[in-house]
This record gives C-alpha cells, sequence and structure tokens, in this order.
C-alpha cells in the first residue's frame, strides 16, 4: 500500500496543469500595455513634476514648473547632462547608465552640492509614451520626477 500511495504521489507530481486560455490572454494584454522602451537618454527633456516622500509622511510633496515658478530643460550627451532654467544654461553635470537592456536601468547623477540650481534624481530610470521615469525614491532618500521628451 504504501508504494502504490508513493507512485500515485509521484505521478500527480509529476502533472502538468495547463493555465486557463483568459488567464494567458490577459496576461499577454497586460505585458503589452506596459511596454518600456529601451532607455534612450540623449536629447531634451523637460520637467513635468517631482513627487518625494518618505516614512512617515501621510502624502507626498509634489512639485511642477507651476508650484516652484520656473521651467527645467535637461539635455542629456553621451556623459554628461546640461540644466536649462528658464532657457538659460545653469550647469552641466556628468551622469551615468548602469544595467542593460534586460535588467532595470540605473541613471546616477554626480551633483556637487546640496546649493545646486535643480535636483536630478538618481535611481531606476525607465522612458515609457514618450516620458522619463527616474524612480529616485527607491531608497527612502530621494523624489521620483517626470519629464517629457522635447525632441
Amino acid at each position: 500500500l504504501f508504494y502504490s500511495l508513493l507512485i500515485i504521489g509521484s505521478a500527480a507530481c509529476g502533472a502538468k496543469k495547463e493555465a486557463p486560455k483568459t488567464e494567458s490572454v490577459a496576461i499577454e494584454q497586460n505585458e503589452k500595455a506596459m511596454i518600456i522602451e529601451t532607455v534612450n537618454l540623449e536629447g531634451k527633456w523637460q520637467w513635468v513634476s517631482s513627487s518625494f516622500v518618505t516614512r512617515g509622511m501621510k502624502e507626498p510633496n509634489v512639485s511642477s514648473p507651476e508650484t516652484r515658478g520656473y521651467n527645467v530643460v535637461l539635455e542629456f550627451f553621451e556623459s554628461e547632462i546640461e540644466i536649462e532654467i528658464d532657457g538659460s544654461p545653469v550647469a552641466r553635470v556628468p551622469y551615468r547608465l548602469a544595467g542593460n537592456e534586460v535588467e532595470t536601468q540605473m541613471l546616477w547623477v554626480d551633483i556637487p552640492s546640496d546649493d545646486f540650481p535643480f535636483y536630478i534624481a538618481s535611481g531606476p530610470v525607465y522612458i515609457r509614451n514618450g516620458e522619463l521615469y527616474i524612480s529616485g525614491g527607491y531608497n527612502d532618500a530621494g523624489e521620483n520626477q517626470t519629464y517629457k521628451r522635447l525632441d
């Protein structure tokens, strides 16, 4: 009897269950809706908004060109970012991307000081529908930022 139960149990564990077709169609449609473009930062990006939240905050602190009173455009070159505020260049800073098309891309921006004219977040980065998202809040020490492509 023990060997019979062992053989039946082994056969049941090895049986392959096929997911219902409706589930696989839903998953396929969801994957198509979430297509994320390959990260190519070169070009101009206009700042849309920033959102900062840390432990203990009830709501995020959201800022935008309207709330701050100025426009910011970042122009990404091969290894530097030029920052323009209201159409005037104010600084150039080095940056680098880490990762590949399979992994999450990480953007690292070398901001020289705390009183820099505009904070550019570092962290996971992706582009979707012509918008650049920097998830600077991933380590609970930065802000999430959104930019739209200008060129």
